[in-house]
């Protein structure tokens, strides 16, 4: 299930979303099932659609699900943005220890290219834009060229804060639609966000 809201950011949405009304499509606010507008989404932006260089992941209630405690979907999404050259972080209040080993066990340590945990120095907490603002600059990204995704309020709001290209939330968490209003994005997980960024190519 997913949402768009007027309020997306990044260029190549806009873009899609004026191809729709000239389809004379009618978005709603409501959630719709079998993600078949995120296909069109993403698919009516063709190869002008922008995708992002940067995706920065919630760790609890994005790569693990809280229902089930593991996504496993998540491998093959990590290594199909790599195979599309986008960067990976990962952004997470929980300490350092327990994220590594998450992100071993879950197989996708490897592709991740910085990971900002709550226990690190010089961190400050969601919404601050600090840390994907630090994450940005040391990643050599510019803010407008980032998503983040994450099941939370704070999620989102970090994202509006630091003025990334797009706040997406997920489903798969503790957030449910109503507190993820501030979401451009919204998806069931993320195993959904290639095929809304990128052409199904894989």
């Amino acid at each position: 299930m997913f949402a768009v809201r007027t309020g997306a950011r990044l260029a190549s949405v806009a873009a899609a979303k004026n191809a729709l009304a000239k389809t004379q499509w009618r978005w709603s606010s409501a959630v719709s099932t079998g993600y078949r507008k995120t296909r069109e989404l993403a698919s009516l932006g063709g190869a002008d659609y922008e995708a992002p260089s940067l995706v920065i992941f919630d760790k609890d209630g994005t790569l693990l699900c809280f229902h089930t405690m593991w996504i496993p979907w998540i491998q093959h999404a990590a290594q199909r943005l790599k195979h599309h050259g986008t960067k990976i972080a990962v952004c997470t209040a929980d300490n350092r220890k327990s994220s590594l080993l998450a992100l071993k066990r879950m197989n996708v340590d490897h592709m991740v290219d910085m990971v900002v945990c709550g226990d690190d120095k010089n961190t400050v907490p969601k919404p601050s834009p600090h840390n994907a603002l630090k994450i940005c600059q040391h990643l050599n990204i510019e803010p407008s060229k980032a998503i983040m995704v994450g099941d939370t309020r704070v999620d989102m709001e970090m994202a509006h804060n630091a003025e990334l290209g797009a706040a997406v939330g997920v489903l798969s968490g503790i957030g449910c639609k109503d507190h993820l209003h501030r979401a451009d994005i919204l998806l069931d997980h993320v195993g959904l966000l290639v095929n809304t960024f990128y052409e199904t190519r894989l």
